[in-house]
């Protein structure tokens, strides 16, 4: 399946748009072939956009991603593609920025405050149990939870990290209210670098995709 995104303003479209429906667009894939054809794998490639009249050149998101240039023969003239280019639009929070840019921390604070101070729900702790890792323990911490609550939520669930990471987020949401939102929970798991995190799934509970 292709997905051509046009845009139809003279404005560069900005990369964090970009980035929302490449997440949007993977999440429904990944929903539906999940559900009709029994966890169908799939991968996904953007097409060289470079002129020519024969088809463009697909080329596979896990290849830019590690790799700094591609080559395309797709063409009359072989060339190399670079990988930043594209990945600065739909890949922003994969690319290495000059020294002195943003970092890539920042997508949180360009959010509106409506979405950064939403409360968070059951729902969202629970996909945010399963989205962290190795050390998730300093979360907990930085969130204000004592170690006591962390031991305690891993002696309640054994063998079931998931589980204790969902009860001690649970335990932050019932101690603080409708101070527990958004922003808090995000700007906790970026304070610890030491954490394992998946931001693909964690921006996805921001959005509510």
């Amino acid at each position: 399946m292709k997905v051509r995104v046009v845009n139809l303003v003279e404005s560069k479209v900005k990369s964090a748009l970009c980035d929302k429906l490449r997440r949007f667009l993977t999440s429904q894939l990944d929903r539906e072939l999940c559900r009709y054809q029994h966890n169908t794998s799939f991968s996904l490639a953007v097409e060289c956009l470079q002129p020519s009249k024969a088809q463009g050149s697909m080329l596979n998101c896990k290849d830019l991603l590690k790799n700094e240039k591609l080559p395309c023969c797709a063409h009359d003239q072989p060339h190399t593609v670079q990988a930043n280019i594209i990945l600065n639009s739909w890949y922003p929070d994969y690319i290495d920025l000059p020294e002195g840019q943003v970092s890539h921390d920042s997508w949180l604070d360009f959010l509106p405050s409506v979405i950064r101070k939403r409360e968070v729900s059951h729902r969202d702790l629970s996909k945010v149990a399963q989205s962290l890792g190795f050390n998730w323990e300093f979360v907990i911490l930085e969130l204000g939870l004592a170690q006591a609550d962390v031991d305690q939520c891993k002696m309640e669930n054994r063998d079931q990290v998931a589980m204790q990471i969902y009860h001690c987020l649970a335990r932050w949401k019932t101690c603080h209210g409708y101070q527990a939102n958004i922003e808090t929970l995000v700007k906790a798991i970026q304070a610890n670098r030491s954490v394992e995190a998946d931001w693909e799934a964690i921006k996805n509970v921001v959005d509510r995709i």
